[in-house]
């Protein structure tokens, strides 16, 4: 059973820089500054620019461009950035306990996209049509009051037939008593949908 996170363990308090979780897994925190945030805050859905995703001129796939196309999961995940101490005021909308702090990183989370040398990848807006659909937050974008934007990028240049595409989550480790959660914020990688438009320019080379 997951502990609300008020009980500290003895290292811990010995050591603020420190955490060793139920796992055993020792944790060294760079940074020990306590943060608050939203999580809700990260998801923009105020993004009403035009959408090839969601025009008439788009069809669902078949052998006409553009193609609507859908893929789920993903093919790998790499942490980057450290753990930082974090309490979040909406934290029982994603079951974790209000004013508890826990130990949370980012993660960026790939899917490979099949794509030709004559064909492009345009990712439909998250925003355009909230919704439920399993994404995270593109890397490297933000709205106009610097929050992340949901959605995903990826690479242009197809290599063997494929791009890269990659979207954001944040990771909860464990609270700050060390009880894991392993949980990732907003969705779990397996569940996310990568939705695009595919287009088709011939090549003058």
């Amino acid at each position: 059973m997951v502990s609300n996170g008020t009980a500290l363990s003895k290292r811990t308090a010995e050591d603020a820089n420190t955490v060793i979780t139920d796992k055993g897994e020792l944790i060294h925190l760079e940074d020990t500054t306590v943060y608050t945030a939203k999580l809700s805050d990260f998801i923009s859905t105020t993004n009403s620019e035009p959408d090839a995703w969601s025009s008439n001129q788009t069809r669902a796939s078949n052998d006409s461009y553009p193609k609507k196309i859908t893929v789920k999961g993903f093919d790998r995940k790499e942490q980057f950035g450290g753990y930082k101490k974090m309490i979040f005021s909406d934290a029982e909308k994603y079951g974790l306990y209000k004013g508890s702090i826990y130990l949370v990183c980012f993660y960026k989370i790939y899917k490979d996209l099949a794509q030709s040398n004559n064909e492009s990848i345009k990712p439909r807006n998250y925003n355009t049509n909230p919704d439920d659909v399993a994404m995270g937050w593109a890397p490297d974008e933000y709205d106009k009051n610097g929050k992340l934007i949901k959605g995903f990028t990826n690479t242009t240049n197809s290599i063997n037939g494929f791009v890269t595409a990659s979207t954001i989550l944040r990771y909860v480790k464990c609270d700050i008593s060390g009880a894991s959660y392993d949980r990732f914020i907003p969705y779990t990688p397996q569940n996310l949908v990568w939705q695009y438009v595919l287009n088709y320019s011939e090549s003058w080379d």
